[in-house]
């Protein structure tokens, strides 16, 4: 039996430690400055921002690359960088190696990369104003995605929460990431990122591997059915309970309590961590 303890380490925490330990060792190694938290991300953000117009610039995207950097999250990052520093974001992530152009019209920017190509997108709050509030700012910085898709869902119930296996920031890992869906627009709305984008570009750009979805009228719902039948589930955030007990019943291959809330099965199996340790056997 897989416990709802295993799914969270091999899906979200073994992979953060491992982004940390990266991280971590490419800031000690070029940092020319003193930081106090090595395993902080932003730190690595921070210096690869500055090493965009350093002499090492080349040896340094080097590394990256054979650390197998996932760029879609230099878009992520793009996307903050315009929240911290408006418009000189776009001058600064021209000079990043995996970006062509950034062009911004009115509220609508477009990256050019060379992976993804061309990708346009706007900020969520142009969507919901309600993101601009203290507590949704206060969430992207903690990374809370799960508790604002939550939030935002049921707030407006015709939205659809989602929460997917995304790429982590190196190697072949994933992590958890909670986003919701507006069908009317055909967009993703991420309130962690403020952004909005074509749904199909979004998870092409996330390679989203879809674990949990449901509309933000019966999120509520689902919740009190997951932690009633796993007691272990309680105290944690409606939609990331939910989750993880979708991939509880897939990995036990369980019954399914109510099928309207709950798949019986993953689209693709490659999806469970069961799988991953089959295939290292």
């Amino acid at each position: 039996m897989i416990t709802i303890d295993q799914i969270i380490y091999a899906s979200d925490e073994q992979y953060n430690k491992r982004v940390q330990n990266i991280t971590g060792e490419i800031i000690k190694h070029y940092a020319k400055f003193e930081i106090n938290d090595y395993t902080n991300v932003s730190n690595f953000v921070r210096l690869k921002e500055f090493m965009y117009s350093h002499s090492q610039r080349q040896e340094f995207f080097a590394l990256l690359n054979d650390k197998k950097y996932n760029i879609h999250f230099e878009i992520i990052n793009f996307i903050r960088a315009m929240e911290r520093m408006g418009l000189d974001a776009v001058d600064l992530y021209e000079k990043s190696p995996y970006i062509e152009f950034i062009k911004t019209t009115g509220e609508i920017s477009t990256i050019q990369t060379l992976d993804f190509g061309r990708m346009m997108f706007t900020k969520a709050t142009d969507y919901y104003s309600e993101l601009k509030e203290p507590r949704f700012r206060l969430r992207r910085k903690a990374n809370r995605c799960h508790k604002n898709a939550e939030f935002l869902s049921t707030r407006h119930p015709n939205l659809i929460a989602v929460t997917s296996l995304c790429k982590q920031m190196f190697e072949d890992g994933t992590y958890y990431h909670s986003y919701v869906i507006d069908d009317e627009i055909d967009k993703v709305i991420d309130p962690l990122y403020n952004f909005a984008m074509n749904k199909e570009m979004y998870e092409n750009l996330f390679d989203c591997q879809e674990v949990f979805r449901i509309s933000g009228g019966s999120l509520k719902s689902a919740a009190t059915t997951a932690k009633k039948l796993e007691p272990e589930l309680n105290g944690i955030d409606d939609l990331m309970a939910c989750t993880l007990f979708q991939q509880y019943i897939w990995e036990n291959e369980l019954p399914t309590p109510n099928s309207r809330l709950f798949k019986s099965e993953p689209k693709d199996k490659k999806i469970l961590i069961k799988s991953k340790w089959e295939s290292k056997k």
